[in-house]
């Protein structure tokens, strides 16, 4: 195995020797009580470490009580053992606020207590590529959710940052929102003059009560849904108070929509609060990277936020974790090793500037699978400001996690990927979804190209490509049920997707489906002439 570290610290030089000397060393064979004294030190920096690295999560206070101690160790196991485990906790929670340099001197800390820790995908250091060939190759899934209904899509054909500059992009979406509001698609207003705010808030300035007006009809369209989920009714009452905060005229729809909702709050929230109130879990406070720590059983959650919020994102975590992996697999969820870690962002500011990822995104998730297929990294990042985050962002993102590692050596295709996540969203997403299927019919894949896609397409074809991927999966889902689908994803990816599809749903091959698949598209797009014509 290469050296991840052909040229150690001098510092790195001292450890290396200390390590060496207390792993090898005899028991104290001089003063009986300066070894007792020794042992009681011993086993008080392992409670207290042990204390600092599980119960308050701060990491690196462990880090420092175990590494004042090691020249009294004489070769503790146990003690190296958690020494090892409190640097892999460091390690992570720097690369979190990106000090790669700190995590760096760590790794190479860690790398003598346990080598394999130089193949450790989830301990990756942005910039070290070109430092260390690991032993196994290990490959990172990265999701990062380009939001199809982003009007940025439609745009890509006719126009780059590089082409306009921030101003003229923000007027041409302020442009195409007020001729969607003037023609009553206020679903598609709101998206534009959101997308218009956040290029340049100035242009907005004058569109505001419009804008306002496209919100409330928002909570409109949200409360006629008979199975709305009470987490989202914290996320209407915030868009109901900005609109009025808008535009004063609509002051008295807003108070009558806020009192539907508490009023929905009461008779439905609040019995399903207090049955996500009975899972476990634990706020640890504050670590030493400045983030509130809070863990369920499979989530480890960053944040800079109300208690209240974080129960809620943790009862959704939970809940759709077992409800995807009984929908998709038939079976409960276990345990996850490493748990996955989430991460809650309070502004899209924020979320670039700790993950790197545009500011438009809702959010990503992002897992890390060794070439066995175990998941050795899981962790998602969630903008907090955006109003979908705890209905739909979060289901989707979870439902990504859950599915990592349950197709053997395999990726999940991005096509099944999204098509399953988009699924656990609310059902006015799943529509939105078809209708830009009619829409964009020009964009369509034949489904072999579809099947077949590693990657996601170019920005141009990623709204058909969504709306595609959730309709087939759909599709097929109805066929057979969810679990037959995974089945024959699963022998798909090991075996070929047209001997997979003769096994589990008896076409003959592509040639059948891409034929079923075409009724299904003239089915949406009578379906949306139909809908079309009623209003």
């Amino acid at each position: 195995m290469q050296c991840l570290f052909p040229r150690c610290s001098i510092r790195a030089i001292i450890l290396i020797a200390m390590l060496a000397l207390t792993v090898r060393a005899n028991p104290p064979a001089g003063d009986p009580d300066q070894g007792l004294q020794n042992t009681l030190l011993v086993q008080r920096a392992l409670e207290q470490a042990r204390l600092q690295l599980f119960e308050k999560g701060d990491s690196r206070k462990a880090v420092e009580i175990l590494e004042e101690h090691l020249p009294r160790i004489n070769g503790n196991a146990t003690y190296l053992k958690l020494l090892r485990d409190a640097y892999r906790s460091y390690i992570k929670d720097l690369l979190l606020v990106r000090q790669g340099g700190a995590a760096r001197k760590y790794l190479e800390r860690l790398s003598i207590l346990d080598r394999s820790a130089v193949d450790d995908p989830s301990l990756k250091i942005a910039g070290a590529a070109d430092k260390v060939q690991p032993a196994r190759a290990a490959t990172v899934r990265a999701k990062i959710d380009d939001d199809p209904f982003d009007p940025v899509h439609r745009l890509a054909s006719s126009t780059t940052s590089e082409e306009a500059t921030s101003g003229e992009q923000a007027r041409q979406y302020l442009s195409r929102a007020e001729t969607e509001f003037a023609q009553r698609r206020y679903s598609q207003a709101k998206s534009l003059y959101e997308m218009a705010h956040r290029t340049d808030q100035r242009v907005t300035s004058d569109s505001r009560q419009r804008w306002g007006y496209c919100k409330l009809n928002h909570v409109v369209e949200q409360l006629k849904q008979p199975e709305l989920p009470t987490t989202s009714l914290t996320s209407l009452q915030q868009e109901v108070r900005l609109a009025m905060e808008m535009s004063p005229g609509l002051t008295d729809t807003g108070k009558w929509l806020l009192r539907e909702i508490d009023r929905r709050g009461r008779t439905a929230g609040d019995a399903a609060l207090a049955g996500n109130g009975k899972m476990a879990i634990r706020h640890l406070g504050r670590n030493a990277q400045g983030w509130q720590v809070s863990e369920t059983a499979r989530f480890r959650i960053l944040h800079n936020q109300n208690a209240e919020l974080v129960e809620k994102v943790a009862a959704i975590a939970e809940r759709t974790a077992d409800d995807m992996q009984r929908k998709w697999f038939g079976n409960d969820a276990a345990a996850w090793n490493p748990k996955c870690d989430l991460v809650l962002h309070a502004t899209a500011s924020d979320y670039t500037r700790l993950t790197g990822v545009a500011g438009h995104s809702p959010g990503h998730s992002r897992m890390e699978i060794d070439t066995g297929g175990r998941v050795v990294g899981r962790r998602m990042d969630l903008r907090c400001d955006m109003p979908t985050m705890l209905e739909a962002v979060l289901p989707h993102e979870t439902t990504h996690v859950v599915l990592a590692g349950q197709f053997g050596r395999h990726h999940v295709p991005r096509w099944a990927d999204e098509g399953m996540a988009v699924l656990s969203e609310p059902r006015d997403k799943v529509e939105q979804h078809r209708r830009n299927l009619v829409k964009n019919q020009r964009e369509l894949f034949p489904v072999r190209d579809l099947m077949n896609l590693q990657e996601y397409p170019q920005p141009r074809r990623i709204t058909a490509f969504y709306a595609q991927s959730v309709v087939l999966v759909d599709y097929l889902c109805q066929q057979r049920g969810p679990q037959v689908f995974a089945a024959f994803l699963r022998d798909g990816l090991d075996h070929g997707y047209e001997a997979a599809l003769q096994k589990h749903y008896g076409y003959r091959g592509f040639n059948d489906l891409q034929t079923l698949w075409d009724q299904q598209l003239r089915a949406e797009i009578e379906r949306a002439g139909a809908v079309a014509a009623r209003q």
